[in-house]
């Protein structure tokens, strides 16, 4: 996984490398119990960012699924270890493949795309703010922003 990650530095390779040292620190420090024991605060230190961006990651890494399932407090269980094997992460890979496949898909509005592939709207609107859909595309069109209004992108 990191050695496709380290060749392409864009805001969605440098997420899927923040989220998935996230999850590597819990694995980390995980108990004979398999339960890892450490705080929002120590995990935040760890990482260099706030205690709200880690409580907010957590709660994105299991936006398809529990991927950490919180038992006590500062106290957890890794459900999976590969956050592009499985999860949000999975998903946002498998959207960024369709869209180089059928294009068009790009057009249709979020609820749709999210219906049809049978995932959560957060998970299409985490897609979007990766701005990948600049990647995934050939020539510029317009985009759904949201389902009322629509922007040019260039």
């Amino acid at each position: 996984m990191h050695e496709i990650l380290s060749q392409d530095k864009t805001l969605f390779t440098e997420s899927v490398k923040n989220y998935q040292k996230l999850v590597d620190i819990l694995i980390e420090s995980k108990n004979e119990d398999e339960i890892s024991a450490i705080s929002y605060s120590d995990i935040a230190e760890i990482m260099g960012y706030s205690q709200t961006w880690v409580r907010k990651a957590m709660k994105r890494l299991n936006t398809e699924d529990a991927c950490i399932k919180m038992i006590a407090t500062a106290k957890y269980v890794v459900n999976y270890t590969n956050i592009l094997l499985k999860g949000v992460f999975f998903e946002i890979s498998k959207l960024i493949i369709e869209f180089c496949m059928v294009p068009e898909l790009i057009l249709k509005k979020e609820a749709e795309i999210a219906a049809e592939q049978g995932i959560s709207l957060k998970t299409i609107q985490m897609l979007k703010s990766y701005h990948l859909w600049k990647h995934v595309s050939h020539t510029p069109h317009q985009l759904p922003y949201s389902s009322k209004k629509r922007a040019k992108v260039s």
